[in-house]
This record gives structure tokens, C-alpha cells and sequence, in this order.
């Protein structure tokens, strides 16, 4: 997402230039896109100067809907969340250190839905140069 940000309003971006500048497999980029594009995150552009771009505005797409995307967790205490089962871990009750690190994770979410690819981009990218 980040590559289509550098690129945002100069048109599609192949997946071999993203796997050549971030040196991610292409198979691997291709599976992230396919979710990512289901969800309504990117779009596809057809032909031989197509590629991909983001599908809403930079502003828009919050840092939570990319992670919730791909399926990913932050939970750095995966024993509280509630298994598909109803169980919970039997040390739930006296663990020690599932609140600290509900805590963390409960910090990081609030992060993840309050950051935008917009803000990532004024944080972070602005202040470097890149090479496309």
C-alpha cells in the first residue's frame, strides 16, 4: 500500500516494479492484492501500461482497514481473545501479564484506525527522498 502511496496520482503500478523496489516476491504481493482489492482498497487497471492504485484517497483508507484486510491480528495477547470454541486459556482468571499486553495491543489498535496512508505519508515519506 505503501508503494501505491509513493505513486498516488501518477497512475498504475506494475507488481514487478513493487517486488523489484520493495524486494517482496511477486507471488506473495499478488495474494496481498487480491484481498486488498476484494475489500475495495485498490483497483486493478488493464493493459499493457496497467498495474494497480489505490482505490480510495490517501485520507481515507485507515492503517486498521489494510491489517483487518489481510487477515492479520495484533493481539500480543492472543489468550484473550475468546476461541471459536467459547474456551479461553485456563490461566485467564490469574495471568499476570494479559493485562499489560491488552493494553499494548488496545494502544496500537487505537493507532492503526487513527493513522491514514495520508497522515503515514506526511509522518514518514515526506521528509525522505525517494527513489521511485
Amino acid at each position: 500500500m505503501v508503494a501505491l502511496l509513493r505513486h498516488y496520482g501518477e497512475g498504475p503500478v506494475s507488481v514487478k516494479h513493487i517486488s523489484e523496489r520493495e524486494k517482496i516476491s511477486t507471488d506473495y504481493i499478488e495474494q496481498l492484492f487480491i484481498k486488498l482489492k476484494r475489500c475495495g482498497l485498490i483497483k486493478v487497471v488493464r493493459g499493457p501500461k496497467g498495474g494497480f492504485l489505490l482505490a480510495r484517497q490517501p485520507s481515507e483508507i485507515k492503517l486498521s482497514d489494510i491489517i483487518e484486510c489481510v487477515g492479520e491480528s495484533v493481539e500480543l495477547a492472543p489468550c484473550s481473545e475468546i476461541k471459536s470454541s467459547g474456551d479461553r486459556c485456563e490461566l485467564d482468571d490469574r495471568c499476570v501479564t494479559k493485562a499489560f499486553f491488552q493494553k499494548i495491543t488496545d494502544t496500537i489498535k487505537e493507532m492503526l484506525s487513527s493513522t491514514s496512508l495520508a497522515d503515514l505519508y506526511e509522518g514518514i515519506w515526506k521528509n525522505q527522498k525517494e527513489v521511485k
